[in-house]
C-alpha cells in the first residue's frame, strides 16, 4: 500500500468521527457568577437536604416524572467528589430558594435572569435537534446559565442525552 492509499484510508476513517461532531452534544456557558459562590451554593443547599431540581418540557413520550427522575440521575452522577441530591419537590427541600431549572426547548429570546424570577415560556421543541437549558437560582437571583443541544438523539436511554445531561450539569455548577 502506497502513502496516498494510506492517506485515503485514515480520511476514509474520520469522516465518520467528523460527522458525529455535528450531531452533539455540545454545551455553552451563558452567564455564571464567580465559581466558588456557585459551589458553595450548591454545597450549602446540599447539606441542608436535596437540592430543588425543576425540569420542565418533555422531549420524548414518557410520564414527566420519569424523565424527571431520569435527569436527576444523570445530575447526580455528573460531579464528582461530593454526592449532590436532588429532588422535584419544593416541600422536600429545606432551601427552596435555591433551585436548578432544567427547561428542554428553552427559546433562545429568554434571558437566563427571566428564567430564574417569572414564569417559564412554553418549550420550541424541534424535532431536528434536542436543545436543553439550565439555570441556577438563588432567590430568584441568576448565578449560572448553561444550555446544549444535540441531534438525533432516539430516546432518553440514548447515551448522547446522557452526556448532555451531564455536560450541562458540569457547566452549570462550574465543576468541569
Amino acid at each position: 500500500m502506497g502513502w496516498k492509499d494510506a492517506l485515503k484510508a485514515v480520511a476514509a476513517g474520520l469522516v465518520p468521527l467528523l460527522s458525529a461532531c455535528e450531531d452533539g452534544p455540545a454545551v455553552v456557558s451563558n452567564y455564571d457568577k464567580a465559581e466558588s459562590l456557585i459551589q458553595s451554593t450548591v454545597t450549602y443547599a446540599n447539606s441542608k437536604g436535596p437540592v430543588l431540581a425543576e425540569i420542565h418540557g418533555n422531549p420524548f413520550a414518557i410520564p414527566p416524572e420519569t424523565l424527571g427522575t431520569l435527569v436527576r440521575g444523570q445530575m447526580s452522577a455528573a460531579i464528582g467528589g461530593i454526592k449532590i441530591k436532588y429532588t422535584g419537590e419544593a416541600s422536600e427541600t429545606p432551601q427552596p430558594g435555591t433551585r436548578i431549572i432544567v427547561l428542554f426547548g428553552a427559546p433562545n429570546t429568554v434571558s437566563g435572569h427571566r428564567l430564574c424570577s417569572e414564569p417559564l415560556p412554553p418549550p420550541a421543541v424541534s424535532p431536528d435537534k434536542l436543545t436543553v437549558r439550565g439555570v441556577l437560582c438563588s432567590e430568584g437571583e441568576l448565578l449560572s446559565d448553561a444550555e446544549g443541544w444535540a441531534r438525533r438523539i432516539t430516546g432518553p436511554d440514548d447515551p448522547r442525552f446522557r452526556r448532555l445531561i451531564f455536560d450541562l450539569t458540569r457547566m452549570l455548577l462550574k465543576w468541569t
